[in-house]
């Protein structure tokens, strides 16, 4: 394997040029945009270090193309125990990014798992993943770089999905970067990519597919909800209605400073005209508690939106500051203390808002997918209804992996405890 991997050695200056020769094809930007691209990436991300040695690996899209890079990688890491080392990856597919890091985070024995993800600096096609891991006694950057996305072919998705109907699974997830943005570049450059050339065909071809009880999909992008992909929520018996729509922050001006390209007014429209056009329609969302320059009348405006929209589930996260992200090197900083007692008023109003949304399932029936025993009570079994909330009953085992119909009896705030009809 030594010998193979010698073929991946780059000097720094060659990768560099190899990347934006590479990055060049998809795009149809200058040389000098994209080597000025790299310079601030490799400044800001990097540090603007030299390591001992660069490997690069292109083109892991497709079947088994990512097992070849999960050999590849960690027998990287097996010839260099010593060195610092930089692994670039050139993938088409957010699924390469996912196992090549889940691989080298546990080979080795991970300690620090950190996550970039920014806009700010890179156009909306182009987006980044970098994962640290270590072992016992060093850390390896291992840096992953992705080029512009490419969708995967409808006819591949319907395929994947009606093997998977075969195989005995009730419930899928159409997972991408803005899923709801589905061959949107594609159609605005012009190409023929078929009769599925939008994300609402592709649910509703997804929708005639038998076997299939349930579709969900994740994450989409507010600024990309079109009047279609609303129309074919509400029409696809099949599309689960509850909707995870990313705030992030109730504030226009911290959404600005976040590149989200939507204002607090137009989310807030974009979630009453869903609600008028599908009334059984519920939201969950993700906020991030203490941004840069978040004021209190920032945050105010956050509470506010939660107030409105009543969400059925909120991911809460306090911003943390992460070397080499735009954010880090903004000023006006929010010191610890303010950002986790912001944090606790939101859980506050969060949870008070779980407990209004519990009770309006007391004494209803609700379709739930069985997915095994309860965690908490091996003497019962759990499933989720379609707006994905936890519900514990006591039944035979041989109900896993059905839908059936259950009576709610109480809510318990993360659960429901219902009975069988």
């Amino acid at each position: 394997m030594e010998q193979n991997l010698s073929n991946f050695i780059r000097p720094m200056s060659v990768v560099a040029q190899e990347a934006i020769n590479y990055i060049a094809g998809r795009k149809e930007h200058s040389i000098v945009s994209l080597k000025t691209r790299w310079a601030k990436f490799n400044k800001q991300c990097m540090g603007g270090i030299e390591p001992n040695t660069v490997y690069t690996i292109a083109g892991i899209s497709g079947s088994g193309k990512s097992s070849f890079a999960n050999e590849i990688s960690t027998d990287i890491v097996d010839l260099n125990p010593d060195e610092e080392i930089v692994i670039l990856i050139f993938s088409l597919e957010m699924v390469g990014f996912r196992q090549v890091g889940r691989t080298l985070s546990s080979k080795l024995r991970k300690t620090t798992s950190t996550l970039y993800s920014s806009e700010t600096d890179l156009d909306d096609d182009t987006f980044r993943k970098v994962i640290s891991v270590s072992n016992q006694l060093k850390e390896y950057p291992i840096w992953f770089v992705d080029n512009p996305t490419t969708p995967k072919e409808a006819e591949d998705i319907i395929a994947e999905v009606k093997c998977l109907a075969k195989e005995g699974y009730k419930e899928i997830t159409l997972l991408g970067q803005n899923v709801n943005s589905y061959m949107r570049v594609e159609r605005e450059r012009g190409e023929d990519v078929g009769e599925i050339n939008s994300f609402a065909k592709l649910l509703r071809e997804v929708n005639k597919i038998d076997g299939i009880d349930r579709i969900r999909f994740i994450s989409p992008h507010p600024k990309d909800f079109t009047d279609d992909v609303i129309d074919a929520i509400r029409d696809c018996n099949k599309v689960c209605k509850i909707i995870h729509l990313p705030l992030q922050s109730g504030s226009t001006e911290i959404l600005k400073k976040m590149n989200r390209k939507y204002s607090k007014e137009q989310y807030l429209n974009l979630v009453e005209k869903m609600k008028e056009r599908i009334p059984e329609i519920v939201f969950s969302t993700d906020i991030i508690v203490g941004f840069p320059g978040e004021t209190e009348e920032n945050f105010e405006d956050t509470l506010d939106v939660v107030k409105k929209v009543c969400f059925e589930q909120v991911y809460m996260f306090i911003y943390s500051r992460r070397v080499g992200t735009p954010a880090d090197k903004m000023e006006d900083q929010i010191p610890e203390k303010i950002k986790h007692e912001r944090f606790n008023r939101l859980k506050e109003l969060v949870e008070s808002q779980i407990k209004i949304n519990n009770l309006k399932y007391i004494g209803t029936v609700q379709k739930v997918l069985v997915e095994g025993k309860s965690k908490t009570n091996e003497n019962m079994l759990t499933g989720r209804t379609q707006t994905n909330k936890v519900v514990n009953f006591e039944g035979k085992d041989d109900l896993i992996g059905k839908v059936i119909e259950l009576e709610i009896e109480s809510e318990h705030m993360w659960y429901l405890k219902g009975k069988i009809i």
